[in-house]
């Protein structure tokens, strides 16, 4: 039972990469007649301005492979199905940060097969028009982190009160809103049943960010420590 629906998304899968890679003119006029931000411009933030340690959380828990693949990462794919049919869950995500963003800025959130198809076109025509340092910014500055927040100037702000001064979030803040765009109302910190979920999902993304590199043992176990505090509490 599990091979055959295994195959089945396999293929469907393929299916929707072949219709995908033959829409790159329409997804290239998708861009060219788009608004390329959700998010007001005095709220965007350059690249050079947001923490090291928000960007690594970022890539490490969303797309730990996002400097590796041009927009569809088919190892990521192929494992998460793979996860989801032996778990018989939908636990495991398999979009890129490309994907996220073509999503966000360019596409609805309705989960269907056509959507998904321009969602992948897109995708590729960001990595070939864009830089992954671009695309990255694009992200941070587009994605929704719950709470009316879209973009990390926003969502600093709202949560630390530190919009217009990125540079300070310490390592544990950079955690948790690094967390929040997979699930921002079920992770919002402000509502006070949220905020183990969301101490939790901080945590996951420490783990990541030790598992990957990118801090030290002794870096994750005392942001792990930190309590959190919201801004004004």
């Amino acid at each position: 039972m599990k091979g055959k629906l295994l195959r089945g998304l396999v293929v469907t899968f393929l299916l929707i990469l072949i219709v995908g890679c033959s829409l790159q003119e329409e997804a290239k006029s998708m861009m060219e007649n788009h608004q390329q931000t959700t998010t007001d411009p005095i709220n965007q933030a350059n690249l050079t301005d947001i923490p090291d340690d928000l960007k690594m959380a970022i890539v490490d828990v969303e797309d730990s492979r996002f400097y590796e693949h041009s927009g569809l990462d088919l190892y990521g794919i192929g494992r998460a199905v793979y996860t989801d049919v032996t778990t018989m869950s939908a636990a495991e995500g398999g979009s890129t940060l490309t994907q996220q963003l073509a999503r966000s800025v360019y596409l609805s959130q309705d989960r269907t097969f056509s959507r998904k198809v321009n969602e992948i076109a897109l995708a590729f025509e960001l990595e070939h028009t864009y830089s992954k340092d671009q695309i990255l910014e694009m992200y941070l500055n587009n994605v929704y982190f719950g709470n009316g927040a879209f973009g990390i100037r926003a969502a600093a702000e709202t949560y630390f009160g530190k919009g217009q001064d990125l540079k300070h979030l310490t390592l544990a803040e950079c955690a948790l809103l690094a967390g929040l765009p997979n699930a921002p109302s079920a992770l919002n910190p402000w509502l006070e049943a949220n905020v183990p979920n969301a101490l939790a999902r901080r945590n996951h993304v420490l783990d990541a960010m030790y598992h990957n590199g990118d801090i030290t043992q002794e870096e994750m176990t005392q942001a792990k420590s930190s309590p959190l505090k919201l801004f004004g509490q």
